[in-house]
């Protein structure tokens, strides 16, 4: 039970480099738990299963975001003539909660076809993708 005096925060940046269709994802972060109640077991359970599940989504939404770059440059590397489009929002649903990224659109100057490789290599719909985990634990 939170009380006025209980407080969590939480401080986290990924770092994801890819090689080789391997990602490599370095944390660094802090989190404060402060706790005035008598029930201090319990509440810090709560609180700690809350920062592990925000971690789960920023550390998916930082792989994701460098999947989505690494496919926009294999793209534009396969044909020269895509050039980026801006980004749209795109909404996953794991298991673990709703993430958002901004995957990156490409247009062909010859043909001024739009495409968002991501989509083409995920094989998602446009706006919103539930995962296989999230449907299984529906």
């Amino acid at each position: 039970m939170n009380t006025p005096n209980q407080n969590t925060t939480l401080s986290a940046g990924f770092q994801v480099q890819s090689e080789n269709g391997t990602y490599h994802i370095t944390f660094n972060g802090s989190f404060t738990i402060a706790v005035n109640s008598g029930n201090a077991v319990d509440f810090i359970e709560t609180q700690i299963e809350t920062i592990g599940q925000q971690l789960k989504r920023q550390m998916y939404q930082a792989a994701l975001q460098q999947a989505d770059t690494d496919n926009v440059f294999l793209s534009q590397q396969s044909n020269r003539q895509l050039v980026k489009h801006g980004s749209r929002p795109f909404t996953l649903k794991p298991r673990f909660g709703s993430v958002t990224i901004k995957r990156q659109r490409l247009r062909n100057k010859q043909s001024r076809e739009t495409i968002i490789p991501s989509a083409v290599a995920w094989k998602t719909t446009q706006h919103t993708h539930i995962t296989a985990g999230a449907a299984e634990a529906a």
